[in-house]
């Protein structure tokens, strides 16, 4: 790497022979289970390198890779069909919030029982959620308490820095200055109010992720986990949202790594969050996962990362009597995932969603529409009259999983830079998806 006062003009491979002093080139690294090299993300630096160079980076596995041939030193086991992470938890630790009301006031608690540290990532931030004509909303009073009381808040901005060849690039660009402006003044305030502890934004960063979670430590349930499908800091709480909370300290150990991963978004430089995320991970104590619970008490838990999402399509197409699917967006994305994927199971299908795509027009909805049908006589397509966000599969009676990602509008590939770009829980236990289909079509 070059020092401050040189500068790089050319790259030659003989020159790599010639040093005399050790020179280092750091570049971000992404390892996954089970493969057997790394994958460099995009950096300008190592596109000036030769590819024998770069072979040998990605060939280069650390020891924690070659020894335990995984990346997580915690024991969450991964079942024989290597879906997800597992937790077993008790139905007492596991809280299920339905409806935007609901889930304001859910995380109004968790800000309300915090201690240590709070971290609240939201794909979108508005400023209608940070201040209102009577000054700061509710939901920032109660973070200015949660300060007051010690507790380090985190908040962390998924959405996209838009490109400066956007043709809305200075709409947006104003858009978020103006909210950044107004968490800076936030800030202030407490300043002004003698507080030294304010809220960490981490610079601003983008996560890039469409994920929606909240991570604390309770003060009455110990550490927790809320993922749901509401932009916590944008929306306005008035349309349906499903979110799931599980107060577990092995689930919450490995969902700080995965905020650690992704504070930094793009970006190949480090930053203090993501080592504070780490050091907050790495003091949770590894607990058993073998929990002896009775069957109508346990509940499965296994997190779904972006990719990892079709893989429970196929194991809905296994269901008896009845799938639903409810998504907020549709667009032509399913046809080949999920409605061939389903056509051939005999429960009956029901697909929801609240509007159309931007992709997609209403000649063409009514084509997937009739083809659906003709494929499908089982199947059952159409918008909810309900203003629904919810992102949510269920089947049956016992199986539900809660996520972030439009089912029918947003595809789910096996991208290894986008693996947290989607994040949902699967639950599997007594009635779990019972409970929120008898909850989904009450809004009929």
């Amino acid at each position: 790497m070059a020092r401050e006062h040189e500068k790089i003009d050319n790259v030659r491979d003989e020159a790599v022979y010639t040093l005399t002093t050790k020179k280092y080139l750091l570049v971000d690294m992404l390892y996954i289970e089970g493969r057997k090299e790394g994958r460099i993300i995009d950096d300008n630096k190592v596109k000036k390198l030769n590819e024998k160079l770069i072979r040998q980076i990605t060939n280069t596995l650390p020891a924690i890779v070659k020894d335990d041939n995984s990346l997580l030193k915690a024991p969450l086991s991964k079942d024989g069909n290597n879906y997800e992470i597992k937790v077993i938890a008790k139905r007492g630790d596991v809280d299920f919030v339905y409806g935007g009301h609901n889930t304001k006031a859910k995380l109004i608690e968790l800000i309300q029982s915090s201690t240590d540290f709070l971290v609240i990532h939201s794909t979108f931030i508005g400023k209608w959620c940070i201040v209102n004509d009577d000054g700061y909303t509710h939901l920032f009073l109660e973070i200015k308490e949660a300060l007051k009381r010690g507790v380090q808040v985190y908040i962390l901005w998924g959405k996209s820095n838009a490109e400066e060849t956007d043709e809305n690039f200075e709409k947006s660009d104003s858009e978020d200055k103006a909210v950044e402006k107004k968490l800076r003044d936030f800030n202030e305030s407490c300043h002004q109010e003698g507080m030294l502890n304010v809220v960490n934004y981490n610079d601003f960063r983008r996560t890039d992720s469409h994920a929606k979670f909240v991570i604390t430590n309770h003060v009455d349930k110990g550490l927790c986990t809320m993922v749901s499908s509401c932009n916590f800091l944008y929306a306005k709480f008035e349309r349906f949202e499903a979110s799931v909370v599980v107060c577990n300290d092995q689930f919450t150990k490995y969902f700080l790594e995965i905020a650690a991963n992704i504070c930094c978004g793009k970006s190949t430089f480090d930053s203090k969050v993501r080592k504070e995320f780490r050091g907050l991970s790495s003091n949770i104590a590894d607990t058993p996962n073998d929990v002896d619970i009775p069957n109508n008490e346990k509940l499965e838990l296994r997190l779904v990362l972006k990719h990892q999402h079709h893989s429970y399509i196929d194991l809905a197409a296994q269901a008896k009597n009845k799938i639903y699917i409810i998504s907020d967006f549709i667009n032509t994305s399913p046809i080949r995932p999920i409605f061939d994927a389903l056509k051939k199971s005999e429960a009956k299908k029901y697909y929801y969603y609240s509007k159309k795509s931007s992709y997609i027009d209403h000649s063409e909805i009514v084509e997937m529409h009739d083809d659906l049908k003709s494929a499908d006589s089982l199947s059952q397509l159409g918008a909810h009259h309900s203003n629904s966000h919810a992102k949510v599969l269920a089947w049956d009676n016992n199986d539900l999983l809660i996520t972030s990602l439009n089912w029918l509008s947003a595809s789910a590939p096996n991208n290894l830079v986008e693996i947290y770009h989607e994040i949902g829980v699967y639950v599997q236990g007594w009635d779990v998806a019972k409970d929120f289909i008898k909850v989904f079509r009450s809004l009929d």
